[in-house]
């Protein structure tokens, strides 16, 4: 089941909007073909999108890459928070909507449980990094209040710290 070239061609060939609008389903097939250097340049795409546009359309991007890893198994999960992980984090850095930077930080917390359960330490350490530092440099600058730090401030949930602790012990 791989994907044609001409079909690669037209999927690389829509606008971005569209991509984000149909990465759930894409991305779901993508997954399930195995073709993830195609996923790799929707998933560009799609965050380049983000990167220049305004509040709404970059929660729709969120909400899609959500939708995505929701609608995925397990080992599907794994490879998209795989493909998305550096541009998610680059994202993350950049955000200065609060709104938005809780949006992203859900995604981020979503992609570590499916990087945990495929013992991806390397990648799920470096989100977990990541909003540690965000949260500090929110509470340096006195921005502990909304929804994006509550995000950022909340504690792991109990299935990933059992995770986490069976891994530890093994």
């Amino acid at each position: 089941l791989v994907v044609t070239e001409a079909a690669a061609r037209a999927l690389s060939n829509r606008p971005a909007e569209v991509l984000v609008e149909t990465l759930p389903t894409v991305g779901k097939d993508l997954l399930a073909k195995g073709e993830l250097a195609l996923l790799r340049k929707v998933v560009r795409r799609v965050f380049t999108y983000y990167g220049a546009h305004g509040v709404p359309e970059r929660e729709e991007v969120m909400r899609s890459c959500r939708a995505l890893l929701d609608a995925s198994g397990q080992a599907a999960q794994h490879q998209f928070s795989a493909v998305a992980v550096d541009h998610a984090l680059k994202a993350f850095r950049q955000e200065e909507d609060d709104q938005a930077l809780g949006a992203l930080a859900t995604l981020l917390y979503q992609m570590t449980d499916s990087l945990l359960h495929f013992s991806d330490f390397t990648r799920a350490g470096r989100i977990f990094a990541e909003i540690r530092d965000r949260r500090r440099h929110l509470i340096k600058a006195r921005r502990t209040t909304g929804p994006g730090f509550a995000v950022l401030n909340r504690a792991v949930d109990a299935a990933t710290q059992s995770l986490l602790m069976a891994e530890f012990q093994s």
